[in-house]
């Protein structure tokens, strides 16, 4: 399974993925992605897409919070 992960602002848009890309879920904002991803990884362990990990992933470490590659 993929998570797309689409900041917005302080917030996100997550969407659960099928292997060939489309939609599992209808978009669900979080107001804390990085407890939202916290949460899915330790449950899921979902494929991760997103737009830049540059942008998102030190979000991430700061928090303390890794996701399996």
């Amino acid at each position: 399974m993929k998570v797309l992960l689409v900041p917005q602002g302080e917030q996100a848009v997550l969407t659960h993925l099928a292997d060939d890309g489309s939609t599992q879920s209808d978009p669900t904002v979080v107001e804390d992605p990085v407890a939202a991803v916290a949460e899915l990884e330790r449950n899921e362990r979902p494929r991760w897409v997103w737009e830049d990990t540059s942008r998102i992933y030190p979000r991430l470490l700061e928090r303390g919070v890794r996701v399996r590659r």
